[in-house]
């Protein structure tokens, strides 16, 4: 099997890609109404060889799924067009055994390009974080804590790079002001106007 095109296509970042309600606020996108394997929703439902889409970086890729009857456990890769999956026991995969994989994944790449997204973003405003790390939540893309440490959740990686951009400095903005009042929003419309 081989894919020899951009499989890529750019996704609407005020739009969840299972039909959620527009917003003008982008952190209103709906971290539970959201899901990275855009067609595993359903129970029962497998992802198959170049039938399913994943999610990153604010556009879906097409997933091929191969068959790898010489390893012991699935594995996913991703090239500039597709990802893929590698799984020893067939051409589709369960999505318990390939959301860890992502997960995973989503984390490598948070470690690799958010944090250094973080660092750019407090040069460009002014504003400190004592620390930035990448951490599993329930229900919410980011977080400023007490000690000013910016917590992100592995699935950010899903967002446009401007949404994970509007993340950080949302975050950041928590350094001065941890509640969202009037001055709060002023404050970040302040740092990112748009």
């Amino acid at each position: 099997m081989t894919i020899t095109s951009n499989y890529a296509k750019p996704a609407d970042s005020t739009k969840c890609p299972r039909g959620g309600k527009r917003s003008s606020k982008l952190l209103r996108i709906s971290f539970n109404s959201c899901t990275s394997a855009t067609d595993l929703s359903q129970p029962g439902r497998k992802l198959r060889s170049k039938a399913s889409r994943l999610r990153y970086a604010g556009r879906t890729y097409i997933t091929e799924v191969r068959h790898a009857p010489d390893i012991l456990k699935p594995r996913l890769t991703f090239t500039a067009s597709r990802f893929i999956v590698d799984n020893p026991e067939s051409t589709s995969i369960q999505p318990d055994a390939l959301m860890p994989l992502l997960e995973q994944f989503y984390r490598k790449r948070a470690h690799e390009k958010l944090l250094v997204r973080v660092r750019h973003w407090q040069r460009e405003t002014g504003l400190q974080a004592t620390g930035a790390r990448i951490r599993h939540f329930q229900s919410r893309w980011a977080s400023c804590d007490t000690n000013n440490t910016l917590e992100f959740h592995p699935r950010i990686m899903e967002l446009p790079a401007s949404v994970q951009d509007y993340v950080i400095v949302h975050e950041l903005c928590h350094t001065v002001e941890k509640n969202h009042t009037k001055a709060f929003w002023a404050f970040v419309s302040s740092h990112m106007p748009d």
